[in-house]
């Protein structure tokens, strides 16, 4: 009656159920959503609960010192809503303020922008801003939720204070970022033991070993009794600023204490008759505009495999990419948005479809698997999508001392060459490719989906979404099928 979903590499299951579901990549952040539904709270209540859980069983890919955004649908009133919570850059920030150490070489993996010095866009204390995490959430229960953000953190607390097993993945990722964790002393004691990755539970141990963040629950525990205030202007606050202040760091007291989860007004776009419910100005305009570029095209005339369809999604991905790249960024206005959104707009898109040579395809897309996602229905039938990052994994690598908070490293989104669409620039809200996402069918929920892995990310829902309309494919079928990308080869 309330399944929950967990979905790694080879561990997917197909569930069905009548009063709620909650799919998430952790299992025990999928629990913690389940059981607010359980006792009678909402999706939103649901996708927050769990969204706070992961900031503490998945601390390589969310945390409340980074962001993230969420599509929500309120059923009986018919309400759409889309909350962006990435943060900003910080005001001080200017388009010059990284030195490109080599134009012509990759430094970053997810857009592959140009070197940055010591790669000081991606790890340290210049690669973080405002962390929007604690407001998003905050915002979304006082709209829409019916319990306390105080009730909402109580299975985070619990976990962070008390530990949880870790398992293969965990332990896997923290051996593969042994090179973030053993820059900084605070992330090193909360992370590895004796210099080590911690050891995956398995039959042949009798003490399995723990993940144990004990500041962070401090910090939780302030969160729920004096709410989001101490996060951006109290004592947690001063706490980042300090650290931020001795370190080289942007973000202070004042881009702290002016940060607010911005709520986007939803833009109407249909595919075959399904409305898509995005979030405007993220990756979410470019998935409408890969998909109404596909609209002018009957997929169903080859099969899902067929050469000829592969090759239509790469040219249809590589112009939403293009378009990315060339039309997002600062700001764009709501009018903007319409447009690029727009069925005329995809017909000049689709007359302009280039065949991609083999030099621009030379450089793939990496294989990161970061940031995260979780989906919830509710017995009423109100969805959620909602996803979260630190950035890459483990973000910038700073840990906040006696906060048990790491941040993000959000600033590698943005150009550090200046006079580009997506360059660097001060007090914008940060452009992250993500694709939170619910459709309607006939005016009824349908599919709330997501996903992780960076720029791939947009790709794979695209893929989703086309296997279930197109192709009539159950969920599982859909997000198992053959994907393609063009994300990250073309992106400089």
């Amino acid at each position: 009656m309330f399944p929950s979903s967990y979905s790694m590499k080879g561990r997917s299951d197909k569930v069905s159920a009548r009063n709620g579901i909650v799919a998430a990549r952790h299992p025990l952040t999928a629990k913690a959503g389940l059981n607010i539904l359980k006792n009678g709270g909402n999706a939103v209540d649901a996708a927050v609960t769990a969204a706070l859980t992961s900031c503490v069983v998945e601390p390589y890919m969310t945390g409340i010192g980074g962001g993230g955004d969420a599509v929500i649908y309120m059923h009986a009133s018919k309400e759409k809503a889309c909350v962006d919570f990435w943060g900003v850059t910080p005001r001080r920030m200017t388009p010059d303020f990284y030195e490109v150490e080599s134009p012509d070489e990759i430094g970053d993996p997810l857009f592959s922008w140009a070197k940055v010095k010591n790669d000081a866009n991606l790890f340290g204390h210049t690669a973080v801003i405002v962390p929007g995490m604690i407001s998003g959430l905050s915002e979304m229960l006082e709209k829409y939720g019916t319990i306390s953000l105080n009730e909402a953190l109580q299975p985070a607390i619990k976990l962070a204070e008390e530990g949880f097993v870790v398992d293969f993945q965990l332990s896997a990722i923290l051996g593969y970022s042994m090179d973030i964790l053993m820059r900084n002393r605070g992330m090193k004691k909360i992370f590895l033991r004796d210099g080590k990755p911690m050891v995956p539970w398995s039959l042949k141990l009798y003490s399995p070993e723990k993940l144990y963040q004990t500041d962070l629950a401090k910090t939780l525990k302030r969160i729920a009794m004096e709410g989001p205030d101490v996060f951006y202007s109290g004592e947690i606050a001063q706490a980042i600023a300090r650290e931020m202040e001795g370190n080289g760091g942007l973000v202070d007291e004042f881009e702290l204490a002016n940060y607010r989860a911005y709520w986007a007004k939803t833009i109407p776009v249909e595919y075959r008759g399904h409305e898509l419910i995005h979030v405007p100005g993220s990756g979410g305009t470019i998935l409408a505009q890969i998909l109404n570029v596909l609209e002018g095209f009957d997929l169903k005339s080859h099969s899902i495999s067929d050469v000829n369809t592969i090759h239509l999604l790469i040219r249809a991905i590589r112009k939403g990419f293009v378009e990315m790249i060339t039309n997002l960024g600062g700001e764009p206005t709501r009018e903007h948005l319409e447009e690029l959104v727009s069925k005329k707009y995809a017909i000049k898109l689709r007359d302009k479809l280039e065949i991609p040579s083999p030099e621009e395809n030379s450089n793939p897309a990496p294989d990161l698997e970061n940031t995260t996602n979780l989906t919830v229905v509710d017995k009423d039938r109100n969805m959620v999508s909602l996803t979260s990052s630190l950035g890459l994994l483990f973000g910038s690598g700073v840990l906040v001392p006696g906060t048990g908070i790491h941040l993000n490293d959000a600033m590698g989104c943005s150009d550090p060459v200046p006079g580009r669409s997506l360059s660097v620039k001060p007090g914008k809200r940060q452009f992250i490719p993500t694709a939170s996402t619910i459709i309607l069918r006939d005016g009824e929920p349908y599919i709330a989906t997501g996903g992780l892995g960076g720029c791939r990310i947009i790709t794979a829902v695209v893929r989703t979404i086309t296997s279930i309309i197109d192709y009539n494919m159950d969920i599982l079928s859909a997000q198992e099928a053959p994907r393609v990308t063009q994300a990250g080869s073309f992106s400089r």
